[in-house]
């Protein structure tokens, strides 16, 4: 499962990966033809949950995936917000 936002997304992964370690995701977006390779740095981890934060992501990225999740919170797709949500009301 995965939670994500403009600047970021939650996984759950068996891989161990620290905090600080900064990893290439490369995902689809539902509905994308193309993938998406983004830079993202591990924020947290608790047990099989890890937080991403987006490194480098340009403004049109940020805006895609923004609009993506707006519109997925509307169809009742989106329950929670990812790291990203998260980081920015802090």
């Amino acid at each position: 499962s995965a939670q994500l936002s403009e600047g970021g997304i939650g996984v759950t992964m068996t891989l161990e990966m620290p905090k600080g370690t900064v990893a290439t995701l490369i995902f689809k977006l539902p509905g994308d033809e193309d993938e998406r390779t983004l830079l993202a740095e591990v924020k947290y981890r608790s047990g099989f949950r890890c937080g991403f934060e987006f490194l480098g992501i340009s403004p049109r990225t940020r805006k895609e995936l923004l609009h993506f999740c707006m519109q997925a919170a509307r169809l009742g797709l989106a329950a929670q917000p990812g790291i990203g949500e998260k980081n920015r009301k802090k």
